[in-house]
């Protein structure tokens, strides 16, 4: 059975193939190239602790625990990650359309206002 650093450690290097290379992976993760080797080379001398992985999983906007479970193939998480990225484009573009339409008409009614705070409360928690 492997442990969730082999699992961790599997899924960010499928990440690493969604995004192209190592360096892109880095610079989206916000760490250096030398962070990314220790922890992806190919001698791995780190392990994805439980806050790095929640950091890398915010980086791609992906749900909390993604990197915890067995994703088997690039596709599949190709498909995943477009998946939960149209969804939330869907979710972002309804909120903004909104927000314009009260900035238009200088009201904002409780819908908009709930949906703002929702926004606000999701990106709180998720820094």
């Amino acid at each position: 059975m492997n442990s969730i650093y082999d699992i961790r450690r599997h899924n960010a290097q499928l990440l690493v193939n969604f995004i192209g290379n190592k360096t892109l992976f880095s610079e989206r993760i916000e760490r250096s190239p030398t962070q990314v080797s220790r922890i992806l080379g190919l001698n791995p001398t780190r392990n994805i602790g439980e806050k790095f992985a929640r950091h890398i999983e915010h980086c791609f906007c992906l749900p909390k625990f993604w990197l915890d479970q067995t994703h088997q193939q690039l596709e599949t998480v190709k498909a995943n990650i477009n998946t939960i990225n149209q969804d939330r484009y869907e979710h972002l573009h309804h909120v903004l359309c909104e927000l314009y339409q009260a900035t238009i008409t200088k009201h904002i009614d409780q819908t908009t206002y709930n949906m703002l705070v929702e926004v606000f409360e999701h990106h709180q928690k998720t820094v």
